[in-house]
């Protein structure tokens, strides 16, 4: 089975263009591909963005990489304490200790949804999001993909 998966940008600054690569170049007010409809990948990518809007100062550039593999979980050391994954819209966390706090983060960095863990063996969460997220303790960090 082949991974897609379809990503979308945005700004908080309206009326602002957004431009992007995938070559590993840097884009600029004048450079990279002109953001209009999802971007869908099937391989390992950098994405780098920026955020451009006349009479306003350029956004920072933001770089996202991404790493797709045939299971659920993405990019994770070997030697990471900590499991999760999705299954049937549940977030699965394993590895982490009763009362230690855990943040579910989206690709751009908003907070999809915080908890406590409250059972040592496995806690479990409604999930029902899709793409690619960060799950993340004061501690670790682990990336997942929901399909």
């Amino acid at each position: 089975m082949q991974i897609k998966l379809s990503l979308s940008l945005s700004s908080a600054t309206e009326g602002a263009t957004i431009r992007y690569t995938i070559d590993g170049s840097t884009p600029s007010e004048s450079t990279g591909l002109i953001y209009t409809q999802p971007i869908v990948i099937t391989s390992n990518v950098t994405i780098k963005a920026i955020a451009v809007k006349e009479g306003l100062s350029n956004s920072e550039i933001a770089v996202f990489e991404y790493t797709l593999d045939n299971g659920t979980k993405i990019d994770q050391p070997a030697n990471q304490k900590v499991t999760a994954f999705i299954y049937n819209q549940v977030l699965h966390i394993r590895g982490l200790d009763p009362g230690e706090i855990y943040t579910v983060y989206s690709i751009l960095g908003n907070i999809v949804v915080q908890g406590k863990i409250t059972d040592k063996v496995e806690q479990q969460t409604s999930f029902p999001y899709k793409g690619i997220f960060v799950v993340a303790t004061p501690k670790t960090k682990v990336k997942i993909l929901a399909e």
